[in-house]
């Protein structure tokens, strides 16, 4: 990986080249390494190692972890990493030197790879352009990867990248170094991992704890050459890791709320954030001078509430109104509508809130009882009473609790579960205008969860999302 690695690697090199005449032996405590590629799928954290090293003592360490194999820089025929690659889990280094290195150079060397080393799992594809305009490069790497076979494709550029780059890898390595802050806050999409060196026992126990990542690897080697041997902890990272658990590993629902401002992004830009960010389920206000082809194939593309509503509606001589906007929404085709109003936001809720709370109930009836093939969904703050609530969701397919301004996950906690009877039609909106960055709302939501059992989440607003770091 990374240029500061060839001198280094090419020295390896001539140190195997002693041990081709012999097949070297590798562990046999290594366990479940399939003969066919690859059978490697993102579920938990996992390891993934850049193991540019040659001695058999540290492969016996490495176990069934995910290693890199880079015989010359690159590919080169090696009976020790043939071995290797039978025993381990293994992908195939190869650089690509930002783009400027030969396509047809890259897939004579993939297919080398493949036809000396058959066990082989992936590719490693590393000095990797994170500029957009690069996109179409790797693009042409990963459909001739994926023609081959099942291969796992990991692209390195060592930082942050386009969304769009994630529809052409199984696994980005989003940052390579040694600072801790930003190795913890990189991980802010699924198929994530970093590689961090120069940290000791410590750091790298707080790195696991405060990141998001799907693979990590964290050693205490240093430059200039930070993998030429195993982390001194490395029995700890592999607990530490295993017990860690991700953001976006948790069986979790999540959903996110799309205002018309939101909505302006292209289809494919929103569609790239959504699959990154794991969304199930987006709650989306049509803007009025929206492009009705524009609605219909995101409408068509993702699972959508369609977000509608006016705080006057809960009066009864507004139902006219409503009418019209059901109606109006019949041109979509899409019978799932999430109703804004808060009749909480009225000056005198306080001197008559059974009342307005009653009002709004006989508003949900209404729909409830004359558009029967609408399923609806609401939003209410924490502070509501169950009463009222339980009503409520007679005539609702989801209530989403909104969670802002929380400093503490705890007492969220202790205000969600007065709706516990409701559990099923609970969804937690947690507001991203709430955190500085990213890492923090997902480790506030994956507290949550893993606390209070509850499976289902919405972020609001994709807006403010966007703005964190």
């Amino acid at each position: 990986m990374m240029a500061l690695l060839q001198k280094y690697l090419a020295i390896i090199f001539s140190l195997f080249l002693i041990g081709c005449g012999s097949s070297s032996s590798t562990s046999n405590t290594t366990k479940n390494i399939n003969n066919m590629a690859t059978n490697i799928h993102l579920q938990k954290n996992s390891i993934l190692i850049p193991s540019y090293f040659y001695d058999n003592d540290l492969w016996e360490k490495v176990g069934d972890n995910l290693s890199i194999i880079s015989p010359n820089n690159g590919f080169s025929e090696s009976k020790h990493y043939l071995e290797i690659s039978k025993n381990h889990n293994t992908l195939g280094y190869i650089y690509t030197k930002y783009t400027n290195r030969n396509l047809n150079e890259i897939k004579d060397e993939i297919k080398n790879y493949i036809n000396y080393y058959p066990n082989i799992k992936g590719f490693f594809f590393d000095e990797v352009n994170n500029s957009k305009d690069a996109l179409n490069y790797y693009k042409e790497i990963y459909n001739y990867v994926k023609n081959k076979g099942d291969y796992f494709i990991t692209l390195n550029p060592g930082t942050s990248v386009d969304n769009s780059f994630f529809n052409i890898a199984d696994l980005i390595i989003v940052y390579e170094g040694s600072d801790e802050n930003r190795s913890i806050n990189s991980c802010i999409r699924d198929k994530t991992a970093i590689i961090v060196y120069d940290k000791n026992k410590t750091q790298m126990q707080n790195i696991i704890k405060n990141s998001n990542c799907n693979y990590y690897y964290i050693t205490d080697d240093t430059s200039p050459n930070p993998y030429d041997t195993l982390p001194t902890y490395w029995q700890n990272e592999q607990i530490e890791v295993n017990n860690s658990i991700s953001y976006f590993n948790l069986d979790l629902k999540r959903d996110i709320y799309i205002w018309s401002s939101g909505f302006k992004n292209n289809n494919k830009y929103i569609s790239d954030i959504l699959a990154t960010q794991k969304i199930d389920t987006s709650i989306l206000s049509i803007p009025y001078d929206a492009n009705k082809t524009k609605v219909e194939e995101f409408l068509k593309k993702h699972k959508t509430t369609i977000l509608i509503g006016d705080n006057k509606w809960i009066y009864e001589d507004e139902r006219s109104k409503i009418d019209d906007k059901l109606n109006f929404l019949n041109q979509f085709k899409n019978y799932y509508i999430h109703l804004d109003i808060e009749p909480h936001t009225l000056d005198d809720l306080k001197d008559d809130r059974d009342k307005y709370l009653q009002m709004y109930i006989d508003m949900l009836e209404y729909i409830h009882s004359n558009y029967p093939k609408y399923q609806i969904d609401i939003s209410i703050p924490t502070f509501y009473d169950i009463k009222y609530v339980t009503k409520m969701a007679k005539y609702v397919n989801n209530i989403y609790l909104m969670a802002y301004e929380y400093k503490n996950i705890d007492n969220l906690i202790n205000r969600v579960n007065k709706y516990k009877s409701l559990k099923d039609k609970i969804i937690v909106a947690f507001n991203a205008k709430d955190y500085p960055r990213k890492n923090a709302l997902f480790n506030d939501i994956k507290e949550f969860s893993i606390k209070s059992g509850y499976s289902k989440i919405a972020i609001h607003s994709l807006r403010y999302f966007l703005k964190l770091n």
